[in-house]
């Protein structure tokens, strides 16, 4: 069973992704040479957790309320961060100049991200000590929680500067480096720290991120190989590595490492996100929505998911579906201007020209760039014999992106309605270098050389349309409308 080509009638079967003779291909747009973008999570998206802080041991000299400093201590190593603040105030009442109780009520403070507290505590530390290195690394992570990275970044720099040994601190500071976009800066606090401390997983993670960033995907595996060779259950280490695999379109080892990021954190709604891009990218539509599905019911605010589900189900012929998920990520990014055109093309595939207009338009109104949005708009005036209107859209986009044939293409057919043959030649011609292999230009040149009584032209024009599809009846019919010298 085949239905036809909007374009140009051919017939296509159903489930063809593209015709074949003028190049329509009917679907929304999904990759990056379609002006789609997948937004792949990794962990650095997440808000961080605080990093291990220097442990600073007490000192002879502190006598008074070592019993319950010590008792804090304990707690905090078991994770029990509300029974260590009693017991740190507890001491600090008994004394209350004791620094390190002031230190670790503040870590025990950070732990339970009550943020303003543990700067309480920290900035007291620093105050009855100010050479102690790791009193400012611990109070730089708290202002790297609060995403304060330039008082991160002085406080971190103050802790390097009065121990030069202090892996932890390197490694801060190169996340804050990595964090305002200094890539090489991050790099080479990431290296210090791990000369320093050649063990510290986190470290080659972050590195490997860092890595992953900038494009430079090998040295990323390398480093999350590293963290994994570490600690074999590291989850972030193999959904990020999942990530540098996709990025080269080793689509099966990408799928590998999200699968085993999944057995160990089955309630990952953004693993489950980044295995359903590799199922898509592998053509497993099913498999694919289903993760996608997975990834919204652990977590709804995934709009990226909604995004591709919506693909996933458009593929399968499931267009309410695809449109209600595209409706749910618009009102959760009201600004996207992706959603609204893709939910246009959804109104354009099935005729709603109206709606499909208004959709593209409030998409052009948040992303005047968006090159397929006014592709489409000039699909629409020439669909409805606005040929002035579909000139001016098709100009817009090919603007924006020089080598998008269908544009020439088609704004060639909209000059040669007018009679403005020269534009119309000069139209197809630039479609035709772009791609020579589409018999529609070829054709449609041919026209308007025919047009402009420039038969040997048009001769050469419809042949060759034939040359590369010789089922071309239009092209047949017109070629034997002209006479042989």
């Amino acid at each position: 069973m085949a239905n036809s080509c909007p374009n140009c009638r051919e017939a296509l079967n159903v489930g063809q992704k593209v015709c074949p003779r003028c190049g329509w291909a009917p679907k929304p747009v999904r990759s990056a040479a379609d002006d789609h973008v997948w937004e792949v999570f990794d962990s650095a998206d997440v808000a961080p957790e605080i990093l291990p802080f220097l442990n600073v041991a007490p000192t002879p000299d502190v006598q008074a309320a070592s019993l319950h400093y010590q008792q804090g201590m304990a707690h905090l190593a078991k994770k029990e961060y509300v029974q260590a603040v009693a017991a740190f105030s507890r001491a600090l009442a008994d004394d209350a100049r004791f620094i390190l109780a002031y230190n670790n009520r503040g870590r025990a403070y950070t732990f339970l991200r009550q943020f303003d507290r543990a700067l309480a505590d920290f900035d007291a530390a620093v105050a009855l000590d100010a050479h102690v290195s790791g009193f400012h690394n611990n109070r730089g992570m708290v202002y790297l929680a609060l995403r304060d990275l330039d008082h991160a970044r002085a406080d971190f720099d103050r802790a390097i500067q009065l121990d030069r040994k202090n892996a932890q601190a390197f490694h801060n500071r190169a996340c804050v480096h990595f964090k305002q976009g200094r890539t090489e800066e991050a790099l080479a606090d990431f290296d210090h720290s791990l000369e320093l401390n050649p063990a510290f997983v986190e470290g080659y993670h972050l590195r490997g991120l860092v890595y992953s960033r900038r494009g430079d995907i090998d040295h990323a595996i390398a480093d999350f190989d590293r963290a994994i060779q570490l600690e074999p259950n590291f989850v972030n280490g193999y959904n990020n590595r999942g990530l540098a695999y996709f990025a080269k379109r080793d689509f099966d080892r990408a799928l590998g490492d999200f699968s085993k990021a999944l057995d160990l954190q089955p309630s990952n709604a953004r693993t489950w996100h980044n295995r359903g891009l590799a199922y898509l990218e592998m053509g497993r539509v099913d498999s694919a929505e289903s993760d996608f599905s997975q990834a919204l019911s652990l977590d709804p605010q995934l709009a990226n998911s909604h995004h591709n589900r919506a693909f996933c189900r458009f593929a399968r012929g499931e267009w309410e579906q695809a449109f209600a998920d595209y409706d749910a990520e618009i009102a959760l990014q009201p600004g996207r201007a992706l959603a609204y055109y893709n939910r246009g093309f959804l109104f354009l595939a099935r005729g709603d020209l109206d709606r499909a207009r208004a959709e593209f338009d409030r998409a052009l109104e948040l992303d005047p760039s968006m090159t397929f949005a006014w592709f489409r708009r000039g699909e629409i005036a020439r669909a409805r014999r606005d040929f002035v209107t579909a000139v001016l859209d098709y100009t817009r986009a090919l603007e924006q992106q020089a080598d998008l044939e269908q544009a020439w293409l088609h704004r060639g057919e909209c000059h040669l309605e007018v009679s403005s043959l020269d534009l119309a030649i000069a139209d197809f011609s630039q479609a035709i270098q772009l791609r020579p292999g589409l018999p529609l230009a070829w054709y449609m040149r041919g026209l308007a050389h025919a047009a402009r009584q420039d038969l040997a032209a048009a001769r050469a024009d419809f042949d060759r349309a034939l040359e590369i599809d010789p089922h071309f009846l239009a092209a047949r019919q017109a070629r034997s409308e002209q006479k042989t010298p």
